[in-house]
């Protein structure tokens, strides 16, 4: 009986492994994953974003990449800017058209 339940304990989370989402980021050498969240309208999950150091300027600012993509992780948009190096994200909302983040 044990056996029985481990086994299909097993099948079980590989099933469930296989059907996970995945998403490649190119042209990135190294990242510095700074902050990462799903986009929600109400408890609906409409995507996601990603925000990370994509290249460091100077002693003091960064080059920053927020993606954001759909809830099937199709890249949906890459905003690049620079800024100070202790930047990221405090909060962000989604009201239906509008996307805001807090810094």
């Amino acid at each position: 009986m044990r056996k029985q339940l481990f086994t299909t304990a097993c099948l079980l989370i590989i099933a469930v492994s296989c059907f996970a989402q995945t998403l490649s980021i190119e042209n990135v050498q190294k990242v510095s994953l700074r902050n990462t969240d799903a986009i929600k309208e109400g408890t609906e999950v409409k995507g996601y974003y990603f925000f990370y150091v994509s290249d460091k300027i100077d002693k003091k600012t960064n080059e920053y990449t927020l993606q954001i993509t759909d809830n099937n992780l199709k890249k949906l948009k890459d905003i690049k800017f620079e800024d100070s190096k202790d930047l990221s994200i405090l909060e962000s909302s989604f009201n239906g058209t509008d996307l805001i983040f807090l810094m």
